[in-house]
């Protein structure tokens, strides 16, 4: 019976420790570290109590039978002495791979008391000198923490908050999210998560511009006003217009709170030649009206469309206000325009288009402000 419930108890407890690794709530390679050298603790422990009572539990038939017990040899103290020795390695192994500190997919440690599993977004830190974290989404907020560079850091979502330039980006581009670390503001969890983790009360902001990501983008979502009091409003909806201007077309987009503006279109599959059907035409940076103006080269797009067309093609421009690189507003913000190319190259404007799908329209939006795009067309 002592023996099952010995057991028991370790399995139990292996198996809570994956658990709560899993669901990010014991988290830090020191702190795990500590909980592993528990657990084998005490299944050292709970092998030489099991041993005791292996014995005495023979001594005790030996002696009613009339005999008397074995007394034990050097190999098996030998061979029980490298089980207490080996044992607990084995089990740190098995629970390293089972939940380790950090997941391997990211490549690298996470960052000291910070947490990964169970977060919505995970990117690696790049600062030159570490990345310094804030108690809100901007420079005017008071530094709080700072994480070592090439450590990752599990994220809930992003606010808006002050520009800060981008250092991989082409010039002129800057970064304006701000992502929250991970946490557990409420619940049992928070409790749990600040007695084996302890996990910082105070929210920290760490600026997008120098973290490296290991999710993709659309894990990252917007905040909520509420959860991002103090940073900047986030971009308004764009207004977009068009007119023609020398072999090609012109777009005016006129928005606010927002320092640059992206423009795609998307080309129908069944009409181009060859490629993607989502192209980047260009993003320029706002005026301090919030006007901004960029030209489709529509002559450059014509040879990327299939010969001898017998209907016009229907191509979709969207406008995206651009929150950094590979970085826009959600859908609502943008403004679509659909044009027919006729087959002598002519460009008009559909006034009476369909909406485009959303799943169009986010594609779009990507590509409106994504860097890896940039070429006007």
């Amino acid at each position: 019976m002592c023996l099952g419930l010995i057991a028991s108890a370790l399995v139990l407890l292996a198996v809570a420790r994956a658990w709560l690794v899993r669901e990010g709530l014991l988290y830090g390679t020191d702190r795990i570290l500590g909980t592993d050298v528990l657990i084998s603790a005490l299944l050292v422990l709970g092998l030489v109590l099991m041993r005791y009572f292996v014995r005495r539990d023979k001594s005790k038939g030996k002696d009613k039978g009339g005999g008397s017990g074995e007394t034990p040899t050097w190999t098996d103290w030998f061979g029980f002495a490298a089980t207490l020795l080996g044992l607990p390695a084995l089990v740190v192994s098995l629970l390293t791979l089972v939940a380790p500190a950090t997941p391997n997919a990211y490549g690298a440690r996470a960052c000291a008391a910070a947490q990964v599993y169970s977060a919505n977004y995970v990117g690696l830190t790049v600062g030159p000198l570490g990345n310094y974290a804030r108690s809100g989404p901007g420079v005017a907020f008071s530094q709080t923490d700072r994480f070592d560079s090439g450590c990752t850091l599990g994220f809930e979502g992003y606010c808006v908050g002050d520009a800060i330039k981008d250092p991989v980006a082409p010039k002129g581009w800057t970064e304006t999210r701000w992502l929250l670390v991970a946490r557990h503001d409420e619940g049992w969890g928070r409790t749990v998560a600040r007695v084996l983790s302890d996990e910082p009360e105070h929210k920290r902001f760490v600026s997008l511009s120098y973290v490296a990501p290991k999710s993709p983008e659309q894990n990252l979502k917007y905040l909520g006003d509420e959860a991002c009091e103090g940073g900047r409003a986030r971009p308004g909806p764009v207004v977009m217009t068009s007119q023609p201007a020398g072999g090609g077309v012109e777009f005016t987009m006129e928005t606010t709170h927002t320092e640059r503006v992206g423009v795609a279109i998307a080309l129908p599959d069944n009409a181009i030649r060859g490629g993607s059907a989502i192209r980047q035409v260009g993003s320029k940076e706002t005026e301090a009206n919030g006007t901004v103006s960029i030209t489709w080269n529509t002559q450059s797009t014509l040879p990327q469309l299939t010969p001898k067309r017998s209907e016009p093609v229907r191509v979709v421009a969207l406008a995206a206000p651009c929150l950094g690189p590979v970085g826009s507003a959600d859908v609502e913000s943008t403004a679509t325009v659909t044009y027919a190319i006729a087959a002598d190259g002519a460009v008009t404007v559909v006034p009476d288009a369909p909406a485009a799908s959303d799943d169009l329209r986010d594609k779009l939006r990507r590509a409106a402000c994504d860097t890896e795009r940039s070429g006007a067309l």
